[in-house]
C-alpha cells in the first residue's frame, strides 16, 4: 500500500492554480501599463517663442502622440462693440498614423476679443488652451537670440517688445516672421541656420548679427562682413553696442513694420475691382426694341404664321437673356506686391472675389479679408460666406520668390498705387506683380536685384 503525501492530491492542484492565478495578474498589469502609456497626448505652440502677435501671421507648431487624424481648431472672435461677435475658425487635421504627428503651419490671427484652441481625438478634447483679450497685443516682436537676456532686457527702449528665443524657436518660413520686427544675434548662444537668418531678413526683418561670435557662428559673421545690406524687405547688419541700443545701421532698414502694412494695404486699394462682361449698351437697346416690334407685329397672326412668330420670340428672348446677362457666377481679380532687394522678394498675393447668388465661396490656399469678417480656414483651405452681389478682397500668405529679370522693365505702375507710396519707392509692374524697390541714395544701399546687372 503506497503513502500518500501530506495534503493528498489536493495540494499540487492548488500550487497550479495559485501560478495561473499570478500569471493571469502579471498579463494583465503589463497589459494595462502599455495602454496607460500609450495614452494620447498632445500640444501646441503658438507664435515666435510662444508670443502670440495679433493682426499677423504666426507659426503655429503642435504635437500629438498615438492620437491619428487628430484635429486642431483655433477660434478667434474678431469682433467689437459695433461688429458684435465675427469669428474666424482654423482648423487642421493630424496626419492619419500612429506615434508623434506634428503639424507645422503659418496661420493670421486678427485683433482677438477672445482666442482659444483645442485639440480632439475620438469626441475628446487632449489639449486646450485660451487667450483673452489683455493678452492681445499688435506691437512686433524683437526676437533676441541670446545667453545674456539681463544684457538686453533694456538695451531696444521701454516700448519693445523683447522676447527672447532660441535657434530652435525661430521659423523658417516668410510668413512666420510677419509678426517680428528685428532679429538680434549676439554670438553668446547657439548660431541659427544661416538659411533661417536670410529667410528674416528678406521677409522684411531688421537682422543685426554680432561680427564675432563663439565657435559655429562664423558663417553668420560672414554674411555681414561687408557691412549693412538689403536683403529682400528687410537687412542684414553688424551689430552695434547693445548698451546703446543700436540694432545695426538704419540706412540698411528698405522696408519697416509699419511701412510694409501701408504698402500692402495701398496695393490691396490700388488692386482694379471686379467688373461682369456685359453686351455694350447700345446694343442691349437695340435689341429690346426689336424684339418688342418683333411681339407687337408677328403674335398677332393666327395659324402657322402665329406659330413660327411664337418660336421667333422664344429664339429672340434667349438672345436677349444670353446677351445681357454676366459671364459668371464667381467672378475675381488678382495681383501681387513684391518688395525686391538683392535678389528676392517679400511677396504677397492681393485678391477681389466678387460673388451674384448667395452663397459660400471656396477658395484653394489661406486668406485673410482685409475687413474683419467671418471667415473658415480647414486643412489649407478658406471658406466664407458672401451675400447676393457680394465682394471681398483679401491677402494671401507672404513668401520669398526670386527677382526675374525683367521686373525691371515692366510697365510704370498705377497712378493710384505711385501716390500713396513713399516719395524713395520706385517700382514696375510685370507678370501680375508690382516689384518695388527703394531708390538707391548716394549713401544708401543699393536695392535694385543684385547680381543681375539691374538697376532701378
Amino acid at each position: 500500500m503506497n503513502a500518500s503525501l501530506p495534503g493528498g492530491e489536493g495540494a499540487p492542484r492548488r500550487v497550479l492554480l495559485r501560478r495561473a492565478l499570478l500569471a493571469s495578474l502579471t498579463t494583465w498589469a503589463f497589459l494595462l501599463a502599455g495602454t496607460t502609456g500609450a495614452q494620447a497626448r498632445a500640444e501646441l505652440s503658438l507664435g515666435v517663442a510662444r508670443t502670440p502677435v495679433a493682426e499677423a501671421w504666426n507659426p503655429l507648431e503642435a504635437r500629438v502622440r498615438d492620437a491619428p487624424a487628430a484635429t486642431l481648431v483655433l477660434t478667434a472672435d474678431a469682433g467689437g462693440l459695433h461688429r458684435g461677435e465675427v469669428i474666424q475658425t482654423t482648423t487642421w487635421t493630424f496626419p492619419d498614423a500612429a506615434g508623434v504627428q506634428r503639424l507645422d503651419v503659418d496661420v493670421p490671427l486678427p485683433s482677438w476679443r477672445a482666442l482659444s484652441w483645442r485639440i480632439e481625438y475620438r469626441d475628446r478634447v487632449l489639449a486646450s488652451g485660451t487667450w483673452g483679450a489683455r493678452d492681445r497685443d499688435p506691437r512686433p516682436l524683437d526676437v533676441v537670440v541670446t545667453s545674456r537676456p539681463a544684457t538686453w532686457s533694456d538695451a531696444l527702449g521701454p516700448d519693445a517688445r523683447v522676447t527672447f528665443a532660441g535657434a530652435a524657436d525661430l521659423p523658417a518660413r516668410a510668413a512666420g516672421w510677419d509678426s517680428v520686427a528685428s532679429l538680434i544675434i549676439d554670438g553668446t548662444a547657439a548660431a541659427p541656420e544661416t538659411s533661417t537668418v536670410l529667410t528674416a531678413a528678406a521677409s522684411g526683418v531688421r537682422v543685426a548679427v554680432a561680427p564675432e561670435g563663439r565657435a559655429g557662428h562664423g558663417p553668420l559673421a560672414r554674411l555681414v562682413a561687408a557691412g549693412p545690406r538689403r536683403v529682400g524687405a528687410g537687412s542684414l547688419a553688424p551689430l552695434q553696442d547693445a548698451e546703446g541700443g543700436e540694432v545695426g545701421s538704419p540706412e540698411a532698414s528698405a522696408w519697416s513694420h509699419p511701412a510694409r502694412r501701408q504698402t500692402l494695404q495701398a496695393a490691396t486699394g490700388a488692386l482694379p475691382g471686379v467688373a461682369w462682361a456685359h453686351a455694350p449698351k447700345p446694343w442691349v437697346a437695340l435689341g429690346a426694341a426689336a424684339y418688342a416690334v418683333l411681339a407687337w407685329t408677328l403674335l398677332r397672326v393666327g395659324g402657322r404664321s402665329g406659330l413660327l412668330s411664337s418660336v421667333l420670340v422664344l429664339a429672340a428672348t434667349v438672345f436677349a437673356v444670353r446677351a445681357v446677362a454676366a459671364d459668371g457666377a464667381v467672378r475675381e481679380v488678382r495681383g501681387a506686391v513684391a518688395l525686391a532687394a538683392d535678389g528676392l522678394a517679400w511677396r504677397t498675393e492681393v485678391r477681389e472675389v466678387a460673388r451674384l447668388p448667395r452663397g459660400t465661396l471656396h477658395l484653394d490656399g489661406v486668406y485673410r479679408p482685409v475687413d474683419p469678417g467671418a471667415v473658415t480656414w480647414r486643412d489649407g483651405t478658406t471658406r466664407l460666406s458672401l451675400a447676393a452681389g457680394g465682394r471681398v478682397r483679401l491677402t494671401g500668405r507672404p513668401e520669398l520668390v526670386d527677382v526675374p529679370n525683367e521686373a525691371t522693365s515692366g510697365a510704370p505702375l498705377p497712378a493710384d498705387l505711385r501716390e500713396a507710396l513713399p516719395a524713395n519707392v520706385d517700382g514696375r509692374s510685370w507678370d501680375g506683380t508690382w516689384w518695388l524697390w527703394r531708390a538707391r541714395g548716394d549713401d544708401d544701399v543699393a536695392v535694385a536685384p543684385a547680381g543681375r546687372g539691374v538697376r532701378p
